[in-house]
Parts: structure tokens; sequence; C-alpha cells
């Protein structure tokens, strides 16, 4: 049963090498037995996964090779929280939740929504 989920997010400039490093990222992920999908956004490039594996996979040494002197990878993580009506917020709204109005920041980080 799954009960959590990791989003990747692979971003970067126009023919930076996103599709190869989703692509690599999607074959490690799956040769070692986890269930990936490829999400198509308005930024997907191809006319469907199939489509992307094709296109991406055929090459990638070729790809990979290309990109490995040229580009530099960050990896950072970010945690994020339950929506704010499963978070026990009796701490942080003292005068209980009608109270707060719309929205309200915490930790002067994170803003969540009523």
């Amino acid at each position: 049963m799954v009960n959590k989920e990791i989003k990747i997010i692979v971003a970067g400039s126009c023919a930076s090498g996103k599709s190869t490093i989703s692509y690599l990222l999607r074959d490690f992920l799956i040769k070692n037995g986890w269930d990936v999908d490829i999400v198509q956004n308005n930024n997907f490039d191809y006319a469907d996964v199939d489509d992307f594996i094709e296109k991406i996979g055929h090459n990638i040494d070729e790809r990979t090779n290309s990109l490995k002197d040229k580009t530099k990878i960050s990896i950072e993580e970010l945690q994020t929280y339950k929506t704010f009506r499963e978070i026990d917020h009796s701490d942080i709204d003292p005068y209980g939740e009608e109270n707060w109005g719309d929205s309200m920041t915490i930790d002067n980080q994170y803003t969540v929504s009523n």
C-alpha cells in the first residue's frame, strides 16, 4: 500500500538536458524496483511517455556523455507540509480557526490558506 509520495522535479533552462536527466532518474529507479510515473505537463516536449522513452532512450549514452562535462546538477531536498486542516494548529491559532482569516504564515516561510 502506497501512503507516501516523493515528487522529483527536474528544472533547467531550454536545452539544458532536463529530458536526459529525467530519463536517467526514471531508468535508475525502475531498475531498483520503484514504480515511477513520468508526468506530462505543459512543458512536456513529447507526444506521450512512449515517445519520450523512444526519443531519449535510443541514444542515452551519447546524450549523457555530452552533458557530463558541461552541466552542474544541484540536488535540494524540500519538505512539504500537510494541508493546514491536517495540522494540529492549536498552538499557532489561539483564537480559533474562524478568526485567523484567509491565510496565515508559519515560521515566516510557509503561507497556508483557510
